[in-house]
C-alpha cells in the first residue's frame, strides 16, 4: 500500500564526509516511520535521522511511514549516494629537471582519483587546466609550478608545488646512441605467456610464466629493477594456464601440462622445488585460478573435459602432507575461464561462463553442498570474468568481460541481489586474460589486454581502478601485450606482468612514481645490464655489459664510423660459460689494461677476467668456496695488483680477493668488520695495497666505511640517520674520501667528505625519488661526478659539484625507462661518454656528456 513518504533532506551526493541526516514526512496520516540503511534489518526512526564515522563507499538509505493501523509504505522513499573523504593528490609524471637549460617546460599530470585541477606558475592566478601543461618563454631563475586538485565534490586535495631553476648555460647531452649487441642474426623467443605476478611476505616480486618456444615453465623474482630467472624441471610440455599464490614466503604455482593432460602443482621451499600432480581425472587444468583460504589451506579452481565434449568445474583443496582432494562443482558445461574467493567466513565463490548460454554461472557452497546459479544480468554482455573480490561489507564484486568494454556486476549479501553497472570502456573486439585485485581502502584493481582497442593496431594493455570514486582506466601499453598478472601492493601501487605478443618478450609495468614504466623481464635481445665503460690507451671506447638472453658477458667497441662491433681480439664476448656478467666492475690498470670482476649467475661463483697478450679474454673462477649472489667491485693498486670486494651470499659477510702483478694465486680474506652487508657496496685503491671500501649494514641501514692501511683494518660509521644504498666511492691520493649514496628513507642522494674534521654528508639532489643506482668518479681536480636513476621520472640524472654548487642535467630518454646501470668515462676532451641501460627496450645506450 503507498503511504505516500517523503526524502525532504538528504547528503550530497557524492559526500566528502561521513556524516548523513535525513529529514521526512508521510504525505498522509500516519503513526510512525522505519529506516535502515544499506538494506539491514528495519527499525523504529523519527525526523531528522543522523548518522555519522560512515564508511567511504556506496550508501543506501531507505524510509517508509506506517499507518495507525500498522500498515507500512510499500514504496518506501530511497536516497543511494557515495562518500569519498579522501581528498585527492596530484601526481606527476613529466616536469623538468631541477636545473633547465631550455626557457620551455612542460608538466604532465594526473590525480589518483577523479579531480579537477588547476594550475598557477610562481605568483600568478590560479586557472582550470588538464595536462599536458606547457609553458613557454621562461625567463631565466628559479620558477614555481603550483597544482591544487578538486574532488566531485568540491573538496580541495592538497597542493602540490614543483620548483626548478632555468639556467641556459648549464650542461646538456649531445648526443646519444644505441649501443648493437655484437652478434649477427636474430633468434626468434616466444615467452611470457599466462602470467601470474605476486608478492611474498618481505615484499618481493614473482612471476610465473610460459616459455612458449621450450614448451617449459619459468619463474622470475626480483625487486622490479633487476630480475633472476629460473626454468622449472620438466620433461613435459608444461606451463599452459598459469595461477600463483603466496602464503607468507612459500609460493605456490599450479599449471596445466599439456601432455599429460595433468593439472600439476609446484612450491619452491628452501631452495629446492617440488612438484606433484593435482588432479589428472581425463583432460584435466584447464584455466586454473589459486585463492588462499582464510585459515591458510590452498586451494585451485579448475576446469576438466571429459567425453562427449563436455566440461566440469572443479575444485582442488591442498591438505596436510601434501594429499590434494578435488571435487566437483558443475558438471552443467562450464567454459574455461573461472574465478575464485573465499569470503570472511571461508566459504568459497565461484563465476565462470558456460558453454551452453552467453549467461555467466556462480556457484557457492553455503551449507557444505555446491549450488549453481545462472546469472541473469541486464544487460547481458557475453564475455569472460577477471576476477572477485569482497569489500568490507562482504559484498561479492565481479569484473568480467564484454567486446564493449569491461562490466562490473555487484553480489548484495544481505539480500543475495546482484546487479550490473555499466561499460567501463575502452572496448576490445578479443579480450585476453586480466585479473582483479583488491587494493588498500576496500579499491578494487583491475587489468586486461586485448585486441582491437580503438584507435591502435595490435595488442593493448589497460588498467582499471576504482578507489569509491567510480572507475578510471588508463593505457599501460598501447602497442604491443596480451594477458595479464596484476598484483597491488599495501600502498596500492599497481604490479603488472604481461606478455608482448608481437615481441614474444615478458614485460613488468608499474605506476609507482604515478605514470606507468615498463622494462622487459625475459626474452630475446635483453642486452646491457650492469654495463661499463672505458677507454683504452689505442683510443678505443669499451662498453661492457651482461646480455641475459643469451647469458653471456660482451665487450663492444665504438668504431671510427660511429658504430659498435664486438671487439675483434676476443670475438666480441668475454666469457660465455654458465651465466656471467652479473654484477659487472670494470678497472683500468697504469698500462690502460681492462680487468673486470662479475659473477657467474648459474654456479654462485665470483669470476674474473682480463685480456692476454694476444688481446683475448681469460676468465677464471676467484673463490670455488664461497657462493656469491650480488654485485662484486673491483680496483687495481699503484704496482699492477688487482683487489675484489664481494659478498658471501650465505654469510652476508664481505670478503677481499687480492693478487700480485704476475701472480697467479688469489689471496682470500674477510674484511675488517663483521657486519652483516647490504648488496650493493664499492672498493677504491690508492697506492700499494692501501683499501678504502663503503657499504651498507645491512641490520642497521647505516653508511659503513673500512680503511686498510699496512694491512689492518679500520671501520667507522659514516651516515647513521638514514637507510643507506647504492654506495661508490672515490679517493682523491693524498686528499679527501667521497662517498656518494642513496638514502632510501628519504629518496635523496647524498654524498659524504672525508676530510680533516671527519665526515660530512651534504644532500646532493632531493627533488622526486632518486639516487639509484649512484655511479661516481672524482676528476683530477678533486671534482665529483655523478649518475644515478630519477625514478620519479623514470629518467637518468647527472650532478657535479665542478662548479663549487651541485648543478644537474635530467636525460629523459625516447624510450620510456632508461637510467639503470649506469657508469661513465671521463674523455681527455673534458666530455663524459655515459652508458646506461634502458629497461624499455632492454638496450644499452650510450650518451655523450659535456658538462
Amino acid at each position: 500500500m503507498s503511504v505516500g513518504t517523503e526524502l525532504t533532506r538528504v547528503p550530497p551526493n557524492p559526500s566528502a564526509t561521513g556524516t548523513a541526516v535525513f529529514e521526512f514526512n508521510g504525505m498522509n496520516s500516519v503513526s510512525g516511520f522505519e529506516c535502515r540503511l544499506d538494506r539491514t534489518s528495519w527499525e523504529s526512526c523519527a525526523s531528522p535521522q543522523a548518522y555519522d564515522s560512515l564508511a567511504d563507499g556506496e550508501h543506501v538509505f531507505e524510509v517508509r511511514a506506517l499507518l495507525v493501523e500498522g500498515v507500512s509504505d510499500d514504496a518506501p522513499a530511497i536516497h543511494t549516494w557515495i562518500i569519498d573523504t579522501t581528498l585527492p593528490q596530484v601526481l606527476l609524471s613529466v616536469s623538468p629537471p631541477a636545473v633547465s637549460p631550455d626557457t620551455d617546460a612542460q608538466f604532465e599530470f594526473s590525480c589518483d582519483k577523479p579531480c579537477s585541477t588547476t594550475c598557477a606558475l610562481d605568483s600568478g592566478e590560479p586557472l582550470p587546466c588538464v595536462p599536458p601543461w606547457v609553458l613557454s618563454g621562461l625567463s631565466e631563475g628559479t620558477h614555481t609550478a603550483n597544482f591544487s586538485p578538486y574532488d566531485s565534490a568540491g573538496a580541495a586535495g592538497e597542493n602540490l608545488t614543483y620548483a626548478w631553476r632555468v639556467d641556459t648555460s648549464a650542461p646538456a647531452f649531445v648526443s646519444f646512441d644505441v649501443v648493437a649487441d655484437g652478434v649477427s642474426g636474430t633468434v626468434a623467443h616466444d615467452r611470457g605467456s599466462y602470467p601470474s605476478i605476486a608478492f611474498d611476505s618481505g615484499g618481493i616480486l614473482h612471476i610465473a610464466y610460459r616459455d612458449d618456444e621450450a614448451a617449459d615453465l619459468r619463474y622470475a623474482t626480483g625487486d622490479g629493477r633487476d630480475w633472476s630467472l629460473h626454468v622449472l624441471p620438466t620433461s613435459a610440455d608444461d606451463g599452459w594456464d598459469i595461477s600463483m599464490v603466496f602464503d607468507g614466503t612459500q609460493g605456490h604455482i599450479f599449471h596445466r601440462d599439456k601432455t599429460n593432460k595433468d593439472l600439476r602443482y609446484a612450491t619452491l621451499a628452501g631452495g629446492v622445488w617440488s612438484q606433484d600432480t593435482v588432479d589428472s581425472l581425463d583432460d584435466t587444468g584447464y584455466c586454473p585460478q589459486a585463492a588462499v583460504h582464510p585459515g591458510g589451506a590452498i586451494h585451485v579452481a579448475y576446469v576438466r573435459a571429459y567425453s562427449g565434449g563436455k566440461y566440469e568445474a572443479r575444485l582442488a583443496t591442498r591438505l596436510g602432507l601434501g594429499i590434494w582432494l578435488p571435487e566437483s562443482v558443475d558438471s552443467g558445461d562450464p567454459g574455461c575461464d573461472i574465478t575464485l574467493g573465499f569470503d570472511a567466513l571461508g566459504m568459497p565463490h565461484l563465476v565462470y561462463d558456460s558453454h551452453y548460454d552467453t549467461r555467466l554461472r556462480y556457484a557457492s557452497k553455503p551449507v557444505g553442498l555446491w549450488v549453481v546459479t545462472p546469472l541473469s544480468l541486464s544487460p547481458q554482455p557475453p564475455g569472460d570474468p577477471l576476477g572477485i573480490a569482497f569489500d568490507g561489507l562482504a559484498n561479492l564484486h565481479l569484473l568480467h568481460h564484454a567486446t564493449s568494454g569491461l562490466y562490473h556486476t555487484t553480489r548484495m549479501v544481505v539480500l543475495g541481489e546482484w546487479s550490473t553497472s555499466g561499460v567501463i570502456p575502452p572496448a576490445m573486439s578479443f579480450p585476453e586474460r586480466g585479473s582483479l585485485a583488491k587494493g588498500p581502502g576496500g579499491s578494487l584493481h583491475a587489468a586486461r589486454g586485448g585486441y582491437g582497442a580503438p584507435g591502435h593496431s595490435g595488442n593493448a594493455v589497460y588498467y582499471y581502478t576504482n578507489t569509491g570514486g567510480g572507475w578510471a582506466s588508463t593505457a599501460v601499453d598501447s602497442g604491443d601485450g596480451g594477458s595479464v598478472g596484476l598484483a597491488v601492493d599495501s600502498s596500492g601501487v599497481a604490479h603488472l606482468a604481461y606478455k608482448a605478443e608481437v615481441r614474444g618478450q615478458l614485460v613488468y609495468a608499474t605506476n609507482r612514481t604515478g605514470r606507468w614504466v615498463r622494462s622487459v623481464v625475459d626474452g630475446f635481445g635483453i642486452v646491457g645490464e650492469y654495463a661499463r665503460v672505458a677507454y683504452t690507451p689505442d683510443g678505443k671506447l669499451h662498453v661492457l655489459y651482461y646480455d641475459r638472453s643469451r647469458e653471456w658477458l660482451w665487450d663492444v667497441v665504438r668504431t671510427g664510423l660511429g658504430g659498435w662491433v664486438g671487439d675483434p681480439g676476443s670475438n666480441g664476448f668475454i666469457d660465455n660459460t654458465g651465466d656471467p656478467g652479473r654484477g659487472l666492475s670494470l678497472a683500468l690498470d697504469g698500462q690502460g689494461l681492462l680487468h673486470v670482476a662479475y659473477y657467474d649467475a648459474e654456479t654462485q661463483r665470483l669470476r674474473y677476467a682480463r685480456k692476454d697478450a694476444a688481446g683475448a679474454w681469460q676468465s677464471e673462477v676467484v673463490d670455488t668456496a664461497t657462493p656469491v649472489d650480488s654485485s662484486p667491485s673491483i680496483a687495481i693498486g699503484a704496482a699492477g695488483s688487482v683487489y675484489i670486494l664481494y659478498r658471501d651470499a650465505l654469510s652476508k659477510r664481505l670478503k677481499i680477493a687480492e693478487r700480485s702483478l704476475g701472480s697467479t694465486a688469489w689471496l682470500l680474506s674477510d674484511l675488517g668488520d663483521d657486519v652483516e652487508a647490504g648488496p650493493h657496496f664499492a672498493l677504491a685503491a690508492v697506492g700499494q695495497g692501501e683499501l678504502h671500501a663503503a657499504y651498507q649494514n645491512a641490520p642497521s641501514g647505516d653508511l659503513r666505511y673500512a680503511h686498510r692501511i699496512e694491512g689492518a683494518w679500520t671501520t667507522e660509521v659514516v651516515d647513521a640517520e638514514g637507510t643507506a644504498a647504492w654506495p661508490s666511492i672515490g679517493v682523491v691520493p693524498g686528499g679527501a674520501v667521497h662517498i656518494a649514496y642513496q638514502d632510501t628513507t628519504a629518496r635523496d642522494l647524498l654524498h659524504a667528505i672525508l676530510g680533516d674534521e671527519g665526515w660530512t654528508v651534504e644532500t646532493v639532489d632531493s627533488v622526486g625519488d632518486v639516487g639509484y643506482g649512484a655511479f661516481m668518479r672524482v676528476d683530477a681536480d678533486g671534482f665529483v661526478h655523478v649518475t644515478y636513476r630519477d625514478e620519479t621520472n623514470a629518467a637518468l640524472k647527472y650532478a657535479t659539484n665542478r662548479r663549487e654548487t651541485w648543478e644537474f642535467l635530467t636525460l629523459l630518454s625516447p624510450t620510456e625507462n632508461p637510467g639503470f646501470h649506469s657508469a661513465f668515462a671521463f674523455r681527455a676532451d673534458g666530455k663524459l661518454d655515459v652508458v646506461y641501460y634502458d629497461a624499455a627496450v632492454a638496450r644499452v645506450v650510450w650518451a655523450e656528456l659535456e658538462p
